[in-house]
């Protein structure tokens, strides 16, 4: 199976090209450039330098959020035009799992928090069991406060890992001493994990039209909740 895997997420942007269990291309920016300047690009040339048709594709992954708002409109609006003209299947790809599996293949039994930076003392959060042959939902996506997440973790007594943008503000406002940290090089969103999420949900429930596939926000942007603020405080 021949893979497009596309995350706008946050603020890096990433593309790549899966061909079975081999990554031919992957592409990974995170410049400050818009990701309506770069994403396109980008799958140009994971196609170009992979020696990939658009054609030759079997299905297109896609992180659908949370995360950026104006990232994961940006994502799933490209893969969507993408699988529409050619009639590639697609499937939506939680951007949480996708940080989740980077750790995919490390020995043992344990605990992924992923977590993605939601400001306001509160991150975007899901929790993963991974096993020596599988990796479990333990939650669903959802905005959770940093605190809660301290007091929540507390009740695993195995190893956890945090992972994402969000540990960093976790450390700060949280005691997460009993947590451990993954190299840099895996703390950010990779199109390649995308992928290979996207390679099980298609094994278990096949893929979607690209009709279906909506991005997911779990709240309001910042702005829109400021000015929601504002206007209560007003009455």
């Amino acid at each position: 199976m021949k893979i497009l895997s596309i995350d706008s997420s946050t603020k890096a942007a990433s593309v790549a090209v899966i061909d079975g269990n081999k990554i031919s291309a992957e592409y990974f920016l995170n410049t400050g450039f818009t990701h309506s300047e770069t994403l396109m690009p980008m799958i140009e040339s994971a196609l170009k330098h992979s020696a990939s048709k658009l054609s030759e594709l079997d299905l297109i992954a896609v992180t659908v959020g949370p995360g950026s708002f104006t990232g994961v409109r940006i994502g799933v609006a490209s893969a969507k035009g993408l699988s529409f003209t050619s009639n590639i299947p697609v499937v939506g790809v939680s951007a949480l799992e996708a940080l989740a599996y980077n750790l995919k293949g490390m020995q043992g039994e344990f605990i992924v928090s992923a977590v993605i930076d939601a400001r306001c003392s509160q991150v975007y959060n899901a929790l993963f069991k991974f096993t020596a042959d599988s990796i479990e939902r333990i939650t669903g996506d959802r905005v959770i406060k940093i605190s809660d997440l301290e007091t929540e973790l507390v009740n695993y007594n195995l190893p956890i890992y945090l992972v994402g943008d969000g540990t960093s503000p976790c450390l700060k406002e949280a005691d997460f001493s009993k947590t451990l940290s993954v190299p840099f090089s895996l703390s950010e969103i990779k199109a390649s994990s995308a992928g290979f999420a996207a390679i099980d949900i298609y094994n278990k429930k096949g893929a979607s039209d690209s009709a279906s596939i909506q991005p997911i926000y779990l709240q309001l942007p910042q702005a829109t909740r400021e000015l929601k603020k504002k206007s209560e405080n007003k009455v």
